[in-house]
C-alpha cells in the first residue's frame, strides 16, 4: 500500500553517509597539518556532505496508491540499496510492516524501519504509522483520489550526529488515473518535522508511476521519486534536489483460500549529484 520519507540518514536509499566522513574531517581540521588556507575548503566540504544527507529518500521507498480493500490484512517486506555517487555514499534500507483495511476507506499500517550503514552495520532506525484514506469510490470521478497521512518516530538520535531528527509527519494527496490498461499515479507529499535540528521544518517530495497492466501476474512501467527540498529550504535548486527514475516490474500472484502475493521490483537511476547513481528496490506483500 505504501512508503518512506527521510530518516535520520536521509530518506534513505541513497541516504548519505556523512557521519564517518564528518568525524574524520573534524580531526583533520583540528590538526596542525591542515593549513589555515585549507580550513575554509574543508568546512565547505563538510557542509556540503551534511546538506545532501538531509534531502535523500529511503532506498526502499515505494509508491502509495489511493485504493483500499476493507478487511484485507497485509504483511509487507521492502528492501532497497543505493549506490554511491559524486556526493553520496552507499546505503541500504529495509522495513517490515503489518497493515489492515479497517473500513472501505481507511487502511492503516505499522512499519519497523532498518538501515544498514558502513562501518556501523544494521540498526533499527524508526517506527512508522501509515494511513491511507480513500476519497470516494474507484471510478466515481475522472481521477481516483486518496490522502496519505503518516507519523514517524526515530528509534534514536541521528547516527553519530549531535543533531536531533525529531518526530515527523507526512501527508498529501494520492492521484490515480486509469486509461484502458494503462494506469498513471502521481503523489505530492509534505513532511513536517517536530523539534528537529536535523531537517528543515517542511520538506516536499513526489512519487509517480506509469504502468501497463499486461496481465495480473505481470505489469511493467516507469517510476520516479524525488525530493525538492534541501537541509534548510522547502524548495531548492534542481542541482541540489534528489531525483530517481527507472523501470519497474510488478504483479500479483493469486494463492489458494483468497490469498495473494504481490511483488514490485524497480531499478532507478539518479539524475542529480545529490542522488545515488543507482537504486535497486524490492517489495513483497502477502495479502490474506
Amino acid at each position: 500500500m505504501k512508503r518512506n520519507w527521510p530518516h535520520s540518514a536521509g530518506s534513505s536509499w541513497g541516504a548519505k553517509h556523512r557521519d564517518q566522513g564528518a568525524a574524520n574531517g573534524d580531526r583533520r581540521a583540528s590538526s596542525p597539518l591542515v593549513s589555515g588556507a585549507a580550513r575554509p575548503a574543508l568546512i565547505a566540504l563538510l557542509l556540503a556532505v551534511g546538506s545532501e544527507h538531509a534531502i535523500a529518500v529511503s532506498a526502499d521507498e515505494y509508491l502509495f496508491t489511493p485504493t483500499v480493500t476493507q478487511g484485507e490484512r497485509e504483511l509487507d517486506w521492502h528492501f532497497g540499496g543505493g549506490s554511491s555517487g559524486d556526493t553520496t555514499h552507499a546505503e541500504s534500507n529495509a522495513g517490515l510492516a503489518f497493515g489492515v483495511g479497517v473500513t472501505q476507506h481507511w487502511f492503516t499500517e505499522i512499519d519497523m524501519e532498518y538501515r544498514r550503514r558502513s562501518p556501523v552495520g544494521t540498526r533499527l532506525d524508526a517506527f512508522e504509522w501509515e494511513n491511507t484514506l480513500q476519497i470516494g469510490e474507484p471510478g466515481q470521478w475522472p481521477v481516483d483520489i486518496g490522502i496519505e497521512f503518516n507519523v514517524e518516530m526515530p528509534y534514536q538520535a541521528s547516527w553519530g550526529s549531535s543533531k536531533t531528527e525529531g518526530w515527523s509527519t507526512r501527508f498529501g494527496p494520492l492521484l490515480q488515473k486509469d486509461i484502458g490498461k494503462v494506469q498513471i499515479n502521481c503523489n505530492l507529499l509534505f513532511a513536517r518535522f517536530i523539534q528537529s535540528s536535523e531537517f528543515s521544518t517542511t520538506q516536499l517530495s513526489y512519487q509517480s508511476q506509469i504502468k501497463y497492466r499486461y496481465s495480473q501476474p505481470l505489469e511493467f512501467g516507469v517510476q520516479a521519486f524525488g525530493r525538492l527540498s534541501s537541509s534548510g529550504q522547502t524548495w531548492t535548486a534542481y542541482a541540489e534536489q534528489v531525483h530517481r527514475v527507472g523501470p519497474v516490474v510488478l504483479g500479483r500472484l493469486v494463492l489458494p483460500r483468497e490469498r495473494s502475493l504481490s511483488y514490485n521490483v524497480a531499478f532507478l537511476l539518479g539524475t542529480t549529484a545529490h542522488s545515488p547513481d543507482t537504486t535497486l528496490r524490492f517489495q513483497f506483500e502477502y495479502e490474506f
